[in-house]
Protein backbone atom coordinates (compact mmCIF):
# COMPACT_ATOMS: atom_id res chain seq x y z
CA UNK A 1 0.00 0.00 0.00
CA UNK A 2 2.91 2.07 0.77
CA UNK A 3 4.47 2.29 -2.69
CA UNK A 4 1.25 2.85 -4.47
CA UNK A 5 0.17 5.59 -2.60
CA UNK A 6 3.93 6.82 -3.21
CA UNK A 7 3.25 5.96 -7.01
CA UNK A 8 -0.22 7.67 -7.10
CA UNK A 9 0.47 10.84 -5.09
CA UNK A 10 2.51 13.90 -5.93
CA UNK A 11 2.58 17.69 -5.00
CA UNK A 12 0.33 18.65 -7.91
CA UNK A 13 -2.96 16.31 -6.47
CA UNK A 14 -2.22 15.67 -2.61
CA UNK A 15 -5.11 17.53 -1.89
CA UNK A 16 -7.38 16.36 -4.65
CA UNK A 17 -6.12 13.10 -2.94
CA UNK A 18 -6.99 13.48 -0.05
CA UNK A 19 -10.22 15.18 -0.42
CA UNK A 20 -11.46 12.16 -2.40
CA UNK A 21 -10.01 9.72 0.72
CA UNK A 22 -12.03 11.97 3.11
CA UNK A 23 -14.98 11.10 1.22
CA UNK A 24 -14.66 7.08 1.11
CA UNK A 25 -13.67 7.39 4.99
CA UNK A 26 -17.14 8.76 5.21
CA UNK A 27 -18.44 6.28 3.56
CA UNK A 28 -16.86 3.70 5.30
CA UNK A 29 -17.93 4.71 9.13
CA UNK A 30 -21.50 4.23 7.71
CA UNK A 31 -20.31 0.04 7.02
CA UNK A 32 -18.68 0.42 10.91
CA UNK A 33 -21.58 1.84 12.49
CA UNK A 34 -24.50 1.70 10.23
CA UNK A 35 -26.59 4.36 12.31
CA UNK A 36 -24.61 7.00 11.08
CA UNK A 37 -26.69 6.77 7.69
CA UNK A 38 -29.37 8.89 7.30
CA UNK A 39 -31.86 6.58 5.10
CA UNK A 40 -33.98 4.04 6.63
CA UNK A 41 -33.41 1.70 3.96
CA UNK A 42 -29.76 1.81 3.36
CA UNK A 43 -29.36 1.82 7.12
CA UNK A 44 -30.94 -1.40 7.30
CA UNK A 45 -29.26 -2.50 4.31
CA UNK A 46 -25.91 -1.97 6.19
CA UNK A 47 -26.92 -3.40 9.33
CA UNK A 48 -27.66 -6.44 7.91
CA UNK A 49 -24.30 -7.01 6.45
CA UNK A 50 -22.60 -5.88 9.67
CA UNK A 51 -24.70 -8.77 11.36
CA UNK A 52 -23.28 -11.63 8.63
CA UNK A 53 -20.05 -9.93 9.06
CA UNK A 54 -19.55 -9.70 5.21
CA UNK A 55 -16.24 -7.33 4.82
CA UNK A 56 -15.31 -8.28 1.63
CA UNK A 57 -17.88 -6.61 -0.42
CA UNK A 58 -16.92 -3.32 1.17
CA UNK A 59 -14.57 -2.06 -1.64
CA UNK A 60 -17.11 -2.38 -4.36
CA UNK A 61 -19.96 -0.71 -1.97
CA UNK A 62 -17.66 2.09 -1.35
CA UNK A 63 -17.78 2.68 -5.07
CA UNK A 64 -21.30 2.19 -4.95
CA UNK A 65 -21.89 4.74 -2.26
CA UNK A 66 -19.82 7.25 -4.42
CA UNK A 67 -21.91 6.69 -7.59
CA UNK A 68 -24.96 8.08 -4.92
CA UNK A 69 -23.23 10.74 -4.22
CA UNK A 70 -22.15 12.04 -7.79
CA UNK A 71 -25.88 11.52 -8.57
CA UNK A 72 -25.33 8.65 -10.63
CA UNK A 73 -27.13 6.18 -8.64
CA UNK A 74 -30.15 6.21 -6.71
CA UNK A 75 -30.68 5.44 -3.19
CA UNK A 76 -32.98 3.22 -4.13
CA UNK A 77 -31.26 1.25 -6.47
CA UNK A 78 -28.13 1.34 -3.54
CA UNK A 79 -30.65 -0.86 -1.42
CA UNK A 80 -31.20 -3.55 -4.40
CA UNK A 81 -27.39 -3.70 -5.11
CA UNK A 82 -27.41 -4.31 -1.20
CA UNK A 83 -29.85 -6.57 -0.83
CA UNK A 84 -28.40 -8.70 -4.04
CA UNK A 85 -24.88 -8.77 -2.28
CA UNK A 86 -26.55 -10.30 0.98
CA UNK A 87 -28.95 -12.63 -1.09
CA UNK A 88 -25.73 -13.91 -2.50
CA UNK A 89 -23.88 -14.56 0.51
CA UNK A 90 -26.72 -16.16 2.80
CA UNK A 91 -27.31 -18.44 -0.05
CA UNK A 92 -24.04 -19.57 -0.54
CA UNK A 93 -23.63 -20.66 3.33
CA UNK A 94 -26.90 -22.48 3.08
CA UNK A 95 -25.45 -24.34 0.05
CA UNK A 96 -22.21 -24.87 2.23
CA UNK A 97 -19.77 -23.04 -0.97
CA UNK A 98 -16.62 -21.73 0.55
CA UNK A 99 -15.82 -18.22 0.48
CA UNK A 100 -12.47 -18.43 -0.73
CA UNK A 101 -11.34 -16.21 -3.63
CA UNK A 102 -14.34 -13.61 -2.91
CA UNK A 103 -11.97 -11.30 -2.19
CA UNK A 104 -11.00 -10.62 -5.06
CA UNK A 105 -14.40 -11.34 -7.15
CA UNK A 106 -15.63 -8.26 -4.76
CA UNK A 107 -12.27 -6.20 -5.53
CA UNK A 108 -13.06 -6.28 -9.27
CA UNK A 109 -16.54 -6.34 -9.42
CA UNK A 110 -16.90 -3.09 -9.50
CA UNK A 111 -14.61 -2.02 -12.41
CA UNK A 112 -16.54 -5.49 -14.47
CA UNK A 113 -19.97 -3.47 -13.87
CA UNK A 114 -21.62 -1.28 -15.93
CA UNK A 115 -23.01 1.83 -13.50
CA UNK A 116 -25.41 3.36 -15.75
CA UNK A 117 -27.25 -0.53 -15.04
CA UNK A 118 -25.40 -1.51 -11.79
CA UNK A 119 -28.15 -4.04 -10.36
CA UNK A 120 -28.59 -6.20 -13.70
CA UNK A 121 -24.49 -5.75 -14.36
CA UNK A 122 -24.04 -6.47 -10.83
CA UNK A 123 -26.42 -9.45 -11.17
CA UNK A 124 -24.86 -11.21 -13.71
CA UNK A 125 -21.16 -11.13 -12.70
CA UNK A 126 -21.94 -12.88 -9.71
CA UNK A 127 -24.08 -15.29 -11.10
CA UNK A 128 -21.04 -16.37 -12.66
CA UNK A 129 -19.32 -16.91 -9.46
CA UNK A 130 -21.63 -20.12 -8.06
CA UNK A 131 -24.68 -18.02 -7.12
CA UNK A 132 -26.93 -21.02 -5.98
CA UNK A 133 -30.43 -21.23 -7.95
CA UNK A 134 -33.60 -21.58 -6.28
CA UNK A 135 -33.69 -25.39 -6.98
CA UNK A 136 -30.50 -25.89 -4.52
CA UNK A 137 -32.13 -24.15 -2.00
CA UNK A 138 -35.11 -26.06 -1.95
CA UNK A 139 -33.02 -28.83 -1.66
CA UNK A 140 -30.71 -27.48 0.55
CA UNK A 141 -32.66 -26.25 3.64
CA UNK A 142 -34.82 -28.74 4.57
CA UNK A 143 -31.71 -30.62 6.03
CA UNK A 144 -29.76 -27.63 6.28
CA UNK A 145 -27.93 -27.08 10.16
CA UNK A 146 -29.44 -23.54 10.19
CA UNK A 147 -29.04 -22.99 13.93
CA UNK A 148 -25.51 -23.26 15.91
CA UNK A 149 -23.53 -20.85 17.84
CA UNK A 150 -20.91 -17.90 16.90
CA UNK A 151 -21.67 -16.28 13.72
CA UNK A 152 -23.84 -19.45 12.34
CA UNK A 153 -26.64 -18.03 15.16
CA UNK A 154 -26.51 -14.35 13.72
CA UNK A 155 -27.14 -15.65 10.30
CA UNK A 156 -29.93 -17.98 11.74
CA UNK A 157 -31.13 -15.09 13.01
CA UNK A 158 -31.77 -13.04 10.14
CA UNK A 159 -33.30 -15.85 8.09
CA UNK A 160 -35.77 -16.29 10.74
CA UNK A 161 -37.00 -12.68 11.00
CA UNK A 162 -36.32 -12.14 7.10
CA UNK A 163 -38.73 -14.82 6.67
CA UNK A 164 -41.25 -13.01 9.20
CA UNK A 165 -41.29 -9.77 8.41
CA UNK A 166 -42.37 -11.38 4.33
CA UNK A 167 -45.79 -12.04 5.85
CA UNK A 168 -46.48 -8.33 6.59
CA UNK A 169 -48.58 -8.47 9.34
CA UNK A 170 -50.73 -5.64 10.29
CA UNK A 171 -49.17 -5.84 13.95
CA UNK A 172 -45.83 -6.80 13.36
CA UNK A 173 -43.58 -7.95 16.51
CA UNK A 174 -40.57 -6.38 17.91
CA UNK A 175 -38.59 -9.24 16.94
CA UNK A 176 -35.50 -7.91 19.26
CA UNK A 177 -36.73 -8.82 22.27
CA UNK A 178 -37.48 -12.46 20.95
CA UNK A 179 -34.86 -15.33 21.16
CA UNK A 180 -34.68 -18.17 18.53
CA UNK A 181 -36.46 -21.85 20.07
CA UNK A 182 -36.49 -25.16 19.29
CA UNK A 183 -39.75 -26.80 18.30
CA UNK A 184 -38.60 -30.51 18.78
CA UNK A 185 -36.73 -29.32 21.63
CA UNK A 186 -32.70 -29.82 22.05
CA UNK A 187 -32.97 -32.47 25.11
CA UNK A 188 -35.07 -35.48 23.78
CA UNK A 189 -37.44 -36.70 26.13
CA UNK A 190 -39.17 -39.78 25.98
CA UNK A 191 -42.72 -38.20 25.35
CA UNK A 192 -41.34 -37.17 22.10
CA UNK A 193 -39.36 -40.56 20.85
CA UNK A 194 -42.43 -41.66 21.01
CA UNK A 195 -44.31 -39.47 18.96
CA UNK A 196 -41.05 -38.93 16.57
CA UNK A 197 -41.94 -43.06 16.27
CA UNK A 198 -39.52 -45.80 14.85
CA UNK A 199 -36.41 -43.78 13.83
CA UNK A 200 -36.88 -41.14 16.47
CA UNK A 201 -33.67 -40.90 17.64
CA UNK A 202 -32.34 -40.13 14.19
CA UNK A 203 -35.34 -37.77 13.13
CA UNK A 204 -34.25 -35.49 16.22
CA UNK A 205 -30.54 -35.85 15.13
CA UNK A 206 -31.06 -35.09 11.61
CA UNK A 207 -33.63 -32.32 11.81
CA UNK A 208 -33.17 -30.09 15.50
CA UNK A 209 -31.30 -27.81 13.98
CA UNK A 210 -32.36 -27.17 10.87
CA UNK A 211 -35.09 -24.33 9.54
CA UNK A 212 -38.62 -26.46 10.15
CA UNK A 213 -38.01 -27.12 13.52
CA UNK A 214 -36.74 -23.10 14.35
CA UNK A 215 -39.32 -20.36 15.14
Amino acid sequence: IYFALREQVTLENVLSYMSELARFAGYYRKFLNPKEEGNDAVRRGLGRLKVLDITICYPFLLNCFDLVHFGKLKESELVSVIALVENFFIRRFVASIPTQGLQRVFAQLFSQCKSEDLLASVARELEKRDYPSDEIIRKRLPTFRLYATGERLARARLVLESLEESFDHKEPVDLREVTIEHVMPQTITDSWLVELGEGGQSVHENYLHTLGNLT
